[in-house]
């Protein structure tokens, strides 16, 4: 779909192996195939026509915001494929695939169930058209941001997952740390619902919190070391790391984790073999997709009567075709009400807005700060962002504030309309993480193990963010020499006097 090809870079580079921040070796840009501007556009006109046939009471706004959204989130990608970006905070956070949905068509299934749908906060799809509008606007504002007032300083990269190797031996190694941090949390917990229960010390809370990230772990050390193989042992191991971070993630249940894992390996593949980036990559990539949604659609609706990551595979392999498919179509029908759209949030917050409420001027960025404490500085009770908004505007018959979100509720919740500009707020922070992930290959590595749920808001995001990247550095910076990979830049520094380096 896309042309791998590298055109000419700049390869002008400075600084050395302590200073890789200060690098500017800019990225390449690859060309992109007709093909894909032509699924582009096939794509924005279909969700445009889905919304107009579809919606019970269609709204031309709705429906051509909806499919802007699709367009400049697909074009934002393949600007991200053309400067070699595919692992930056922009296509992981903001506007990778983990987020279209929650941009576009995933709001239609809410406007099709209507007001009996689930989790729902009454007369807020009235409002869906202009939270489109505010989307779209938000990500316009992103865009230029990114690809515009800061364009030079991302395309500046020091730091690349092309220049990491690792050797196949060190993925039996991470695979050994990921299942024996399973193991020990699996005896002295119980695993409900997708979440180890009754931690106490703080270190069991931090790994708790980052366990995904060792999931992670495995799947960027074995792309690597796939996308390299030579031999048959090496493809053998690495393959089996992979397929073992799958079956990790269906455990764990989650879902959405689970399709969050799939970019991931898909996104380390291609940043590998660019050339791949086509039609038959993607459709083998959605097969795959399906039958994880598929399996983990059983696992979830078991989840009253599993206590572990182990009841829940075993339970599902028990399990009969015709019950996996049952259940999968009872969360399905959930899902299109629910889980995959994220106007519902900020709807809710705009019909506050028009029942009188005032904006919550700071209270969900001090949730988020307070819960981004550790935990001997964090004071008694409950503190988030996602929360505390919903405190603040529950006289306002605001019921049900777990529903699916986009980081435009951050904005909308403390500071009303003006709270768009959030969005350049997100651009500013897309800049200075990947930045800091720059700084070192160990910080590169602490930044891309870090999972980043799509429906975080904005604060909620960047403090735990900010708090699980520290850990997972800090577990890199004391198991180095068994983590690290070696770092071997593609283009040598000027001040450089070695090419190749361990990183320990």
């Amino acid at each position: 779909m896309m042309d791998g090809r590298q055109m000419t870079t700049d390869n002008s580079v400075g600084g050395n192996f302590k200073n890789y921040g200060h690098s500017e070796n800019t990225t390449a840009m690859r060309p992109i195939s007709m093909g894909a501007w032509l699924i582009l556009g096939l794509s924005t006109l279909a969700t445009f026509i889905g919304f107009i046939t579809l919606d019970p009471d269609p709204s031309l706004l709705l429906s051509a915001c909806a499919a802007v959204n699709v367009a400049i989130m697909l074009w934002a990608m393949y600007r991200l494929y053309q400067w070699d970006l595919l692992l930056s905070p922009m296509m992981i956070i903001f506007v990778g695939p983990a987020m279209i949905t929650y941009y576009s068509w995933g709001n239609l299934g809410a406007r099709i169930a209507g007001e009996a749908r689930f989790a729902v906060n009454y007369r807020t799809l009235e409002y869906y058209p202009f939270v489109a509008l505010l989307s779209t606007l938000g990500l316009l504002l992103y865009c230029l941001t990114v690809f515009g007032v800061f364009r030079k300083s991302f395309r500046r990269i020091a730091i690349k997952y092309q220049d990491l190797y690792w050797r196949p031996q060190q993925i039996i190694v991470v695979i050994s740390l990921g299942l024996a941090i399973l193991l020990y949390l699996s005896i002295k917990y119980s695993f409900i619902s997708g979440y180890f229960t009754g931690a106490e010390s703080n270190f069991d809370r931090w790994l708790i919190a980052s366990l995904n990230g060792f999931v992670f772990l495995v799947i960027i050390v074995s792309v690597s070391v796939l996308a390299r193989a030579v031999d048959y042992p090496s493809r053998l191991i690495a393959s089996s790391g992979v397929l073992l971070a799958i079956v990790l993630a269906l455990g764990l249940r989650s879902r959405t984790f689970m399709v969050m894992a799939l970019i991931l390996i898909a996104l380390c593949w291609l940043t590998l073999k660019p050339e791949q980036a086509r039609l038959s990559f993607f459709l083998k990539l959605g097969l795959v997709g399906v039958v994880v949604f598929v399996l983990g659609s059983a696992i979830k609706s078991l989840q009253d009567e599993t206590t572990s990551i182990f009841d829940n595979l075993y339970a599902v392999s028990s399990l009969e075709s015709s019950q996996i498919l049952g259940r999968t179509i009872n969360n399905i029908e959930i899902d299109r009400q629910y889980r995959v759209g994220g106007f519902e949030y900020p709807a809710a917050i705009l019909r506050c807005f028009d029942n009188g409420a005032v904006p919550a001027y700071g209270k969900g960025l001090m949730g988020a700060a307070i819960q981004g404490l550790p935990g001997f500085l964090r004071p008694a009770g409950i503190f988030n962002e996602r929360s505390d908004i919903m405190l603040h505007f529950l006289r306002y018959c605001f019921f049900y504030g777990d529903s699916m979100a986009i980081p435009l509720v951050s904005g909308l919740g403390d500071w009303g309309m003006p709270g768009l500009l959030i969005y350049i707020f997100f651009g500013v922070f897309s800049l200075l993480l990947w930045r800091v992930a720059q700084g070192s290959p160990r910080l590169f590595m602490a930044y891309l193990l870090v999972p980043y749920f799509p429906d975080n808001l904005f604060w909620e995001g960047v403090f735990t963010y900010v708090k699980v990247m520290a850990f997972l550095w800090l577990i890199l910076w004391i198991l180095g020499p068994l983590l690290m990979p070696r770092w071997q830049p593609s283009i040598a520094t000027p001040n450089s006097t070695e090419h190749s380096n361990t990183t320990n």
